[in-house]
């Protein structure tokens, strides 16, 4: 039996259809609590409007090259898979090489109609496993890693808001090399494209009073121009927080669990009804390397997001996957506009608000790319296009570090030492990128604590 005789069955659509329902519900109730939290201590209803908007529109462009993905996934998995595991927790990397390592265990290849029913069940028990660690890792470590700068902040707000800043800092850094500077790349070349383009704006809103606007459109423009490019270019190629933070956990970790019991049932239930179980003494490599693949950015994301993003977004964020290139921008882009420091309450609110809307935001395209992949297909998949789709996160990401860290000479500053120590490891060294994005975020807390000290001596001193 060949895998396309069960991989488009009807009983998939609906299992899928039925599980994304759940997460935007999951979503939904998050945002409703945020918002609630957020009217509480003080914020505004147009900051609020703004977090879910920005939530929106920045997810928008990030998500369409999902759809190239999905449509060259489903003549090799069927359309319900592909649409579940692109709209929860995979990417396209990684659902290949998932799908890639499942099938070599059992001695079969990847390829339109070049394995078998029993390839499709392995690589659909490989491909959820794999993604269960993130669910497992955030309804187990995000609690007790959000604890710790709970307790830390009760010391000393305003160094905890300083390792906060430090840390952001370190994580444009990380993504200025990830998505820039690697080997000076073609995306390096869209990223600085985007990068120089956000920055002349930011210069410009700092400068002219009339020009402030322009802060609200900074990334968007910066983006768009780059994309541009890369066609012409490459053408071819804690205030009330005890109660309102329980539940946040107690909800967060919950809903992960049911939802991740939703994900694994897929696969037994597939096995039941087709009566084909893979035979997990072959299988097991296929799991080792997928978890390995998975683990090393677990601890480095949370730790390093969570003074920006909180709990509740990184409950969210870690459902759905895309932290990195969907997630952490729409917050960072809420804050940016808004003017909010990380790692204080009213941050990590707008965090779930807009976290949300960027979930929901990338589940309903997807759902339309699976509605209309047939009469987009050609459109989408024109030569004039493709390295639009090609380079949108380095579009994304040069917009995002600019709107960032060119605000003054400090923080120019701040941010050129982590991205000196990125570089130095990127280049100079073998260690993994989820290893020394630690490191460097760790460099530009340092940094930004000496900082702090430095000023607080000065201020004791009079100066």
């Amino acid at each position: 039996m060949k895998y396309t005789e069960i991989c488009n069955d009807k009983w998939l659509f609906i299992w899928v259809g039925l599980l994304l329902f759940a997460v935007i519900a999951q979503c939904m109730l998050f945002m409703s609590k945020a918002w609630k939290h957020g009217m509480e201590i003080g914020l505004k209803q147009s900051q609020l409007k703004k977090g879910l908007k920005t939530g929106i529109t920045i997810s928008i462009m990030p998500t369409l090259p999902v759809l190239l993905v999905l449509f060259s996934l489903t003549p090799l998995l069927g359309i319900p898979l592909p649409w579940l595991r692109l709209s929860v927790i995979g990417s396209a990397y990684y659902e290949t090489y998932a799908a890639t390592t499942a099938l070599s265990c059992l001695g079969e290849t990847f390829q339109i109609n070049g394995y078998s029913a029993n390839g499709w069940i392995a690589a659909l028990w490989v491909m959820t496993i794999g993604g269960s660690v993130c669910i497992l890792w955030s309804a187990f470590a995000i609690k007790p890693i959000s604890m710790l700068y709970e307790k830390a902040e009760k010391i000393n707000i305003k160094l905890v808001l300083a390792v906060g800043s430090g840390c952001l800092v370190g994580v444009m850094a990380y993504v200025s090399v990830s998505y820039g500077f690697s080997a000076m790349s073609t995306k390096g070349v869209v990223f600085c494209i985007s990068f120089a383009v956000g920055a002349f704006l930011m210069l410009v809103a700092n400068k002219v009073e009339k020009a402030k606007w322009l802060t609200d459109y900074i990334m968007t423009i910066s983006m768009l121009a780059a994309m541009a490019a890369a066609c012409v270019i490459f053408r071819g190629a804690g205030k009330m927080k005890s109660n309102y933070q329980k539940w946040i956990h107690k909800f967060g970790i919950s809903t992960s669990l049911l939802l991740l019991a939703a994900m694994i049932g897929l696969p037994v239930a597939a096995s039941l009804i087709y009566g084909i179980w893979p035979d997990f003494g072959e299988l097991w490599p296929g799991f080792v390397a997928v978890v390995l693949f998975m683990a090393p950015y677990l601890p480095s994301e949370t730790i390093g997001y969570m003074s920006v993003m909180g709990p509740g977004a990184l409950y969210l964020s870690y459902i759905t996957g895309n932290v990195t290139n969907l997630r952490m921008p729409a917050t960072i882009g809420t804050i940016n506009a808004l003017g909010i420091k990380p790692n204080t309450d009213e941050c990590h609110t707008l965090a779930i608000i807009a976290c949300g809307a960027s979930v929901i935001t990338s589940i309903v395209i997807v759902a339309l790319g699976v509605v209309v992949s047939g009469p987009l297909t050609p459109i989408i998949q024109a030569p004039v296009l493709q390295p639009a789709f090609d380079y949108v996160v380095p579009a994304l990401f040069g917009g995002l570090v600019a709107q960032t860290v060119i605000k003054g000479k400090k923080e120019i500053f701040h941010y050129l030492i982590p991205l000196a120590v990125c570089l130095f490891f990127c280049y100079c060294t073998k260690v993994a990128s989820a290893y020394y994005m630690l490191i460097v975020i760790a460099v530009s807390a340092a940094v930004a604590v000496m900082d702090y000290l430095k000023t607080e001596k000065k201020e004791e001193r009079g100066e």
